[in-house]
């Protein structure tokens, strides 16, 4: 089945549409768990609400199973690029190609707003991230 997206641009300042969700993702990630929870709930919801973003939001029958959160960046490594500062699918819903559809996802936005790459980091394992680089085909300006 594929889920109903909600797509919303926010201005710095609007709140996180996704708060519900990440939330979750302290239970389950023991590298999230160096503070209590309700300090890197702030802290996640005080970063992401910091910057303009795109939230993104997949429901299937009404419930919210997934989001991903986008931003501007121009990282130290590659420059100008669209950076996932947040992403999350709920462990039952894993494995159904909804965390691949937050990624199509991504990937698009960054070519329809012209940004050459599009940055994330992959979970591993407890305590291990890979940064991953996607070009996105399209050409970046020089200045």
């Amino acid at each position: 089945m594929i889920p109903e997206l909600r797509v919303q641009f926010l201005n710095a300042l609007e709140p996180s549409t996704n708060k519900h969700l990440y939330s979750k993702a302290w239970d389950e990630f023991i590298e999230l768990q160096v503070m209590d929870k309700q300090t890197w709930i702030r802290n996640l919801h005080e970063a992401l609400e910091s910057v303009p973003r795109w939230e993104i939001r997949m429901e299937l029958d009404g419930v919210a199973v997934g989001g991903i959160v986008l931003s501007n960046d121009n990282d130290v490594h590659v420059g100008p690029c669209l950076s996932v500062i947040a992403q999350y699918v709920l462990p039952e819903y894993r494995f159904r190609s909804i965390s691949l559809h937050c990624m199509r996802i991504a990937m698009r936005t960054a070519r329809q707003c012209n940004i050459p790459i599009l940055a994330y980091t992959h979970r591993k394992g407890d305590w291990r991230y890979e940064t991953i680089y996607r070009r996105t085909n399209v050409q970046a300006t020089k200045g």
